[in-house]
């Protein structure tokens, strides 16, 4: 039984506003699902071109195919998002992103590359910001702007610190590394594995665990 005028316990860990805690767990899901496919893709497209000759032009077409992806799917995962809530749309689209990486591991010709990528795409699309920013704004509402812009300083310094290690791991030039292949099944494969334990940190609104925006106590 949910007591109004408490803060639940599950929403106060260390006396901290779970919305904050929320604002950490937002700018893990983006790193997760938007790093490795759109910051780490100029790396990708370098090994690519090498192991199969195809230019930037036709890399870069996979580009505009998400594009139109995200045209068709971005009133949908509106609506998604909405009806379900950021948690179960989190439990979705990772796992379709890490698919499209396993998938992506596989391709041997530009057509297979499109449609890995676009799965990769839609996953992320599904799964990442449209529902976390969704759950950090039904969890602030005068400190919004603030927490926001924590999760996507968390985000950006997640890139700067996993992008290094991509580039490293796929160099083309170091055959004894992983290679790309198997860092894409990797990702893809740890992707799939992490996002159903990190989708349970996420909460969707304040008022389902006794508290309001913000972090006043509710009345």
């Amino acid at each position: 039984m949910k007591v109004r005028g408490f803060a639940s316990p599950r929403t106060r860990l260390r006396g901290v506003f779970y919305g904050w805690w929320l604002t950490g767990v937002a700018a893990l899901i983006l790193v997760m699902g938007t790093v490795p496919i759109f910051q780490g893709m100029p790396a990708w497209f370098v090994v690519l071109e090498r192991e199969f000759s195809w230019s930037r032009t036709q890399l870069s077409l996979a580009f505009s195919l998400t594009r139109a992806e995200g045209t068709v799917m971005g009133p949908v995962a509106g609506y998604l998002v909405d009806k379900l809530g950021a948690r179960r749309m989190v439990q979705i689209g990772l796992p379709v992103m890490g698919v499209g990486f396993l998938l992506f591991s596989q391709v041997h010709n530009l057509w297979q590359f499109y449609g890995a990528f676009v799965v990769m795409s839609m996953g992320a699309g599904l799964g990442t910001w449209l529902p976390m920013m969704t759950a950090l704004n039904h969890w602030f509402q005068a400190r919004r702007s603030i927490a926001m812009s924590l999760a996507m300083e968390g985000f950006a310094v997640g890139g700067i610190l996993l992008v290094p290690a991509l580039v490293w791991a796929i160099d083309p030039e170091q055959p004894d590394r992983l290679g790309w292949r198997l860092t894409a099944a990797i990702i893809g494969l740890a992707v799939i594995v992490l996002a159903f334990p990190v989708s349970q940190l996420v909460r969707n609104r304040p008022e389902d665990y006794g508290e309001v925006p913000d972090g006043r106590a509710a009345r």
